[in-house]
């Protein structure tokens, strides 16, 4: 009877267990304000009985001097064309409790986000705005490397908001600058940093054209043969398998593909740091404490903690922060990278789907670093 009585307690039990993961719901509201007529508010609502958890840098949440950490809205226009993001793209690793924002039970979380400040809005004409984030149900452990522990967790979409652009005078931003003097051990270090990257892309470059082959030429069809790709562990774990059925040079559409983005960023990245890259030291008050560095445009902001880092090798260095912001520069060379919620370490990157990875800062910079792969070489 005792032990019917304890097999019992534990069926009645588990279903409560399972109850406990939060259930977040996601909302975009239009919301104009005096001076910034194209604003939205971003809410958050946690409708389950246990808290959630999500990585604030990598959600609207975070608001840092007033400004977004990264590409977390998804903007159209009436043509359905993607509106360029031309915010701030801040790295942050390690990431400590301090990275995470926690919603209780019942609870809601609020942003508000002047689109105009972070996005290339159209003239005239309407938008819509969609959002996105990663939801967890505790905050992730570090292991010895740095890297969170993968915990149960939910990507959560927001239905989409229309309205028509409202065009205003640009008004300028009010702040203070936190940019600070580099010390001669800092100036030196970033300088290495940069040349490093230069170095790594330009190696990875190589790397990616000795992968390449071309199809014998037929004497009797003497046509510009396909250009086929050897597999191999360091491209696939990154940027997944490369796509066969996609048209290839020299067929028309073939710089549009996936396989073509993969050249195109690692080629923009080794050609933007031919001529080195501006970097400045800055004190980065009111960042997270784990943000090692951010840029907008081509100015990259290094924060203290990232000369903590090692200059080059292992899963995270200076080289390749420089390297990673580097990838998101928008200015032509390439399309420019984007971070993605939920990527957080290397077995997220890693297990993001290809049109997602080709498009990631991260894999980029494990990829052109060739940092060592995941804990198995099946992760």
């Amino acid at each position: 009877m005792h032990k019917l009585a304890v097999l019992l307690a534990a069926l009645w039990i588990a279903p409560i267990a399972a109850t406990a993961m939060p259930h977040v719901e996601l909302a975009l509201h239009y919301r104009p304000v005096i001076g910034a007529p194209n604003s939205v508010r971003l809410t958050a609502t946690n409708f389950g009985p246990g808290y959630a958890y999500v990585m604030s840098y990598q959600t609207a949440f975070a608001l840092p001097e007033g400004r977004t950490t990264g590409k977390w809205l998804q903007i159209r226009d009436e043509a359905g064309n993607e509106v360029a993001y031309k915010g701030r793209w801040v790295l942050t690793r390690t990431p400590g409790p301090s990275s995470y924002r926690s919603i209780a039970p019942g609870e809601t979380i609020t942003s508000d986000i002047d689109l105009a400040a972070e996005y290339a809005l159209p003239d005239a004409g309407s938008i819509s705005v969609t959002s996105a984030v990663d939801v967890m149900d505790r905050i992730p452990s570090l292991d010895d490397m740095g890297e969170p522990e993968t915990v149960p967790h939910e990507l959560v979409e927001s239905a989409s908001v229309r309205f028509s652009v409202r065009v205003t005078p640009t008004a300028a931003r009010a702040g203070v600058s936190s940019v600070i003097q580099c010390s001669a051990e800092q100036t030196a270090s970033t300088q290495q940093a940069i040349v490093g990257a230069q170095a790594a892309s330009y190696e990875a470059m190589m790397f990616l054209g000795s992968l390449y082959y071309s199809a014998p030429i037929d004497p009797e069809n003497p046509v510009p043969p396909r250009v086929h790709m050897k597999p191999h562990l360091r491209y696939n774990y990154w940027f997944g398998q490369y796509d066969e059925w996609a048209p290839q040079p020299p067929e028309p559409g073939w710089s549009d593909t996936d396989n073509a983005m993969v050249d195109q960023v690692v080629a923009a990245t080794y050609a933007r740091l031919l001529g080195g890259a501006r970097a400045v030291c800055d004190s980065c008050t009111g960042y997270d404490p784990n943000s090692r560095a951010w840029n907008e445009g081509d100015l990259i902001h290094l924060c203290p903690v990232n000369f903590l880092d090692p200059l080059n090798g292992g899963i995270t260095s200076q080289v390749g922060t420089i390297a990673h912001e580097v990838s998101h520069r928008p200015d032509g060379y390439a399309i420019p990278t984007q971070d993605f919620p939920g990527v957080k370490n290397r077995a997220t990157a890693h297990a993001l789907d290809r049109t997602s990875a080709v498009r990631s800062g991260a894999n980029y910079e494990y990829f052109i670093m060739n940092v060592p792969l995941g804990r198995g070489a099946s992760e």
